[in-house]
């Protein structure tokens, strides 16, 4: 059952997609049932596993329509259910609506409930995160992207041996092939943004007040007095478009910051290839699923010392951690790292090598399996 899905941008979409494709590849019979979206066919027949558009068919307009779908996903959920007969039910993500969807539906087919736990769950306020916590409970297991979500899981109640962590993965294949066909230059719309002989420090991420892009337009004039010429481009979009546009608008080398927008695939790719430095100091952030996906492509990273970010760097191994709240600090790790090529190669090396080990999805996909059958042979230890 997935709320947030394809072709949807997004670190939830994504580790959706990227999970359903991985368990498919281990042999298990996945299918997801989600809303449907613009676009949504032509994802899905990208796919090798099945996925069901949930359409109510109502004629109504189009946001209402949307919400309706979301709200009657339970409909779609159980009549895939009546013909597959799943043993286990996955929900991408709680929301008020999704997870009371998912308790019931685990109900009333009898089957267990694995809930994924990135982070803006936790924000919720009564009433609201009553809704959470009977959801979190209810699951059979509550797989956390990173141990400091786990820590919130386990605040709302739930026991500590059905709260799990696996972290979120990087699709090496795709990133590895796309480097062997050499296709740095390829869209040249991208020049403009990334001009040779210039530096260029990269941010890939929502448009959203805590993942800290604010702080690295406040730090550009500093970082570019100490390295000249160097460019600070944004690829996403989201909420806080108008502040951060707003900001970078006004900032005194406002010629060097680049807005983007969301780019996906080979685009988004080449960004990463033509960046030297990966900035995301986020506040508060579950992980951060863009910073070993930097890291895969051999970039170091400047991340902020706060939420699960320090679970994805290692400070002075794989990349820097600053202060997400001091723009003086996030300027002089970025212009230390332009300022020492050698340096930030080496960081961007180990990360390479870490993602290897730590952070793929076919060690995630494997874990969830793990996880799934050791509850499906013990049924009695599932309880809270």
């Amino acid at each position: 059952m997935a709320v947030d899905f394809k072709p949807r941008l997004g670190g939830v979409a994504e580790h959706t997609h990227q999970m359903a494709r991985h368990l498919t590849e281990l042999g298990e019979r996945i299918t997801v049932v989600t809303p449907m979206l613009p676009g949504g066919p032509e994802f899905d027949r990208t796919c090798d596993y099945p996925i069901v558009r949930f359409d109510t068919g109502l004629a109504l307009g189009g946001w209402l329509k949307s919400r309706l779908d979301r709200r009657l996903m339970l409909i779609g959920t159980l009549r895939v259910a009546r013909r597959q007969k799943p043993q286990y039910l996955i929900c991408d993500r709680w929301s008020p609506i999704a997870g009371l969807n998912a308790v019931l539906a685990s109900r009333l087919l009898n089957i267990p409930l694995f809930l994924f736990a990135y982070g803006s769950e936790f924000s919720q306020t009564p009433p609201l995160e009553f809704s959470r916590k009977f959801t979190v409970r209810a699951a059979a297991r509550v797989i956390c992207v990173s141990s400091y979500i786990r820590s919130f899981v386990l605040g709302d109640g739930v026991s500590p041996e059905k709260v799990l962590t696996i972290r979120s993965g990087v699709d090496l294949r795709e990133i590895d092939a796309f480097r062997s066909r050499n296709s740095s230059g390829r869209f040249s719309d991208l020049d403009a943004a990334f001009p040779p002989g210039c530096l260029n420090v990269l941010t890939v991420s929502r448009l959203m007040d805590r993942k800290g892009i604010d702080r690295v337009i406040e730090a550009m004039p500093a970082i570019v007095r100490r390295v000249p010429g160097t460019r600070y481009v944004v690829v996403g979009d989201g909420g806080d478009r108008e502040r951060v546009h707003g900001l970078a608008s006004r900032s005194p080398v406002r010629s060097s910051i680049t807005f983007l927008g969301p780019l996906t695939g080979d685009r988004k790719f080449e960004c990463y290839s033509r960046c030297d430095v990966f900035a995301l100091p986020a506040r508060e952030d579950g992980f951060g699923i863009v910073v070993p996906e930097a890291n895969a492509f051999g970039k170091p990273v400047v991340g902020g010392r706060s939420g699960g970010m320090p679970e994805a760097i290692t400070h002075e191994e794989n990349g820097l951690l600053v202060d997400p709240d001091s723009a003086d600090e996030i300027a002089d790790a970025i212009a230390r790292l332009l300022e020492t090529p050698a340096e930030a190669h080496r960081l961007g090396s180990n990360g390479r090598r870490r993602v290897e080990n730590e952070f793929t999805w076919e060690a995630g996909a494997a874990a969830l399996l793990s996880i799934v059958r050791d509850v499906l042979e013990h049924p009695d230890q599932t309880s809270q």
